[in-house]
C-alpha cells in the first residue's frame, strides 16, 4: 500500500472523532479537504470528488457550504473544466467577504494561479502566485495557517516562473525557499527544473537526484514525484 493510502486511512481513522465532537463544519474543513488534497496530488480525480459530495451531504447549507468550494475549483480545473473552476472560486471568494475570514483570503490568488497554471498560462500564474505569497506574508494568521506549506507554495511559484521564462525570478524564489528549508524535495525538483533550462545538466542531475534521494519513500504515484522522475531519466539518458 503507498503513502498516499496511509495518509487516507489515517484520515478516515480520525473522522469518527471529528464527527462526535466537532460540528459537521469542521470535520468537512478538517477532514475532506485535506482527503481531496491527498487524492488530487494523485491524480485520483473521482475519488477526490467523493469526498467532495461527502462533504457537501454534512454542511449542505451556505454560507458555511461555501467554503468547499475551493476544493471544487481546483478539482474542476484538474478536469480542465475551467468555468466552472471560476464559478467555484467566485463563491469561495464571496464567504471570505461576507464573513471577513482575512485570514484565509491568499487562497484565492493561490487557486486562482492553479487554474492558469492547468491553463498553461504560466505568466499570469506566476502574478496570482506572488500575491497568494505577499498575502501570506503580510498576514500573521496566514502565515501560522501555511507556514508548513511555504515550501511547496515557492517551490510551485518557481516552477511557474520558469515555465514563464523568468529565470532570474524563479532563482530568487529558490533562494528564499532553501533559506528556510534547504531539504526540501518540492524545492531541489525545481531548482533541477531551473539547472536544466539553463542548460546546466550536471548541476541538474544532482539536483534530481538529491530530491530522490529525500523523495525515496514517497508514494510512487505523486505527480511530482513522476515530473521529477522523467526529468532525472531525460538528464542520465543525455548525459556524459
Amino acid at each position: 500500500m503507498g503513502r498516499i493510502d496511509d495518509a487516507v486511512l489515517q484520515l478516515r481513522a480520525a473522522e469518527p472523532l471529528f464527527t462526535e465532537t466537532q460540528p459537521p463544519f469542521t470535520t468537512a474543513l478538517s477532514i475532506h479537504s485535506s482527503l481531496i488534497s491527498v487524492y488530487l496530488r494523485v491524480n485520483r480525480i473521482d475519488e477526490a470528488r467523493a469526498v467532495l459530495l461527502e462533504a457537501q451531504a454534512i454542511v449542505p447549507e451556505p454560507p458555511m457550504s461555501q467554503f468547499m468550494l475551493a476544493s471544487e475549483a481546483v478539482i474542476n480545473a484538474s478536469e480542465a473544466k475551467f468555468e466552472a473552476a471560476r464559478q467555484a472560486l467566485a463563491g469561495f471568494q464571496a464567504v471570505l467577504v461576507a464573513l471577513r475570514f482575512d485570514g484565509i483570503a491568499f487562497q484565492v490568488p493561490l487557486v486562482e494561479g492553479f487554474i492558469l497554471i492547468e491553463e498553461e498560462n504560466y505568466a499570469a500564474a506566476v502574478e496570482q502566485l506572488r500575491l497568494a505569497i505577499e498575502q501570506v506574508d503580510g498576514s500573521f494568521i496566514a502565515g501560522e495557517v501555511n507556514a508548513y506549506g511555504m515550501s511547496a507554495l515557492l517551490a510551485q511559484l518557481a516552477f511557474a516562473e520558469i515555465l514563464a521564462g523568468e529565470l532570474d525570478g524563479a532563482e530568487a524564489t529558490l533562494e528564499r525557499g532553501f533559506r528556510t528549508d534547504p531539504h526540501s524535495p518540492d524545492l531541489w525538483a525545481a531548482r533541477a527544473q531551473l539547472q536544466d533550462v539553463r542548460g546546466l545538466d550536471d548541476l541538474a542531475l544532482e539536483s534530481a537526484n538529491y530530491a530522490l534521494t529525500i523523495w525515496s519513500d514517497a508514494d510512487p504515484d505523486l505527480r511530482e514525484l513522476q515530473q521529477l522522475q522523467e526529468l532525472h531519466n531525460l538528464l542520465a539518458e543525455t548525459g556524459p
